[in-house]
């Protein structure tokens, strides 16, 4: 095989090795914050300083190109994305790991309301029964004996599901935001996420060292690296993958954050999680709508997933 083709399937394979590069570092990323927090850091404080260093990273590497003056969904989508990564990491911080991460992909049921809510476009049969069946998953995992109604029952499952419904809203902002470009989005969402988990710091009664030691500063100078590479990496996959494909392979992650919880955490998975969750992940895999077949050589749609994000 030549030089040249093997270089072309490099590059033909580059865009999934990127969205899996993602999926490993957020089926993963709940470890460090946790030995942050061992160390005296809690995880909003934490996740503060991690999304400010990115967020500085950013300004950095694009420039004053990148800030622009925001309109409505703009702002929108930084808020909904800063609830997103903050509630997706106080989550993982104090609950299991796997059950966080199944209700976090929820997603389905929100984005068909918010689909309807803001782009007008009305359900079909076929996105209600996707619906109904991560529902069913849902009540199958919460409820408990003695339960009328199945709800979170922790504050980490709560966090997940609210997590769930700003990253849902988030992809549908993204679909009313052409006019930016990733970049300036990607600064935006950096920036939402480094004031929502300051707010949320000023309101958490968990205490946090004054000092640190050595390791746990360079920990947070890393993980702020990562988060703002990562975002960069994911881009390429998104900008060059089909969207329906994308949540698809987003999906690795929870066979990521399951090995993980077993070999660093020690978490088991009980059988009603498993059921449960695997009703969700079915409903997850399945697109609401049937796409039209095209030509290989046809251009495909621009593709408007958010970058960046769990």
């Amino acid at each position: 095989m030549s030089a040249l083709s093997l270089r072309r399937r490099w590059l033909a394979l580059l865009p999934l090795l990127s969205l899996v590069t993602g999926t490993l570092v957020w089926g993963t990323i709940w470890y460090p914050y946790r030995v942050l927090a061992a160390a005296g850091l809690s995880a909003l404080v934490a996740s503060a300083l991690t999304y400010a260093i990115a967020l500085l990273a950013a300004l950095l590497a694009f420039g004053r190109t990148s800030w622009v003056r925001p309109d409505a969904d703009l702002v929108l989508l930084s808020i909904s994305a800063g609830v997103t990564n903050v509630g997706f990491i106080w989550a993982t911080n104090h609950g299991p790991i796997l059950r966080v991460l199944l209700l976090f992909y929820l997603m389905p049921v929100w984005t068909l309301a918010w689909v309807w809510l803001l782009l007008g476009i009305a359900p079909n049969r076929r996105s209600l029964l996707l619906t109904g069946i991560a529902l069913l998953g849902a009540a199958i995992m919460l409820v408990k004996p003695g339960m009328t109604v199945p709800l979170p029952s922790s504050g980490a499952e709560w966090a997940a599901v609210i997590a769930g419904i700003a990253f849902a809203l988030s992809n549908v902002l993204v679909h009313r935001s052409t006019a930016y470009s990733a970049r300036t989005k990607s600064v935006w969402i950096l920036a939402g996420c480094t004031l929502l988990a300051t707010f949320g710091a000023s309101f958490e009664h968990e205490p946090s060292a004054a000092l640190l030691p050595a390791s746990s500063i360079v920990l947070l100078l890393l993980l702020g690296l990562v988060l703002f590479a990562i975002n960069l990496v994911v881009q390429h996959g998104v900008e060059r993958i089909h969207p329906e494909r994308v949540p698809l392979i987003y999906l690795f992650e929870l066979v990521v954050a399951a090995g993980s919880a077993w070999l660093l955490a020690g978490e088991p998975v009980h059988l009603r999680d498993a059921l449960g969750g695997s009703l969700i992940l079915i409903a997850s895999a399945m697109p609401a709508r049937r796409i039209a077949a095209r030509p290989p050589d046809a251009p495909g749609p621009t593709p408007r997933t958010l970058p960046g994000l769990p």
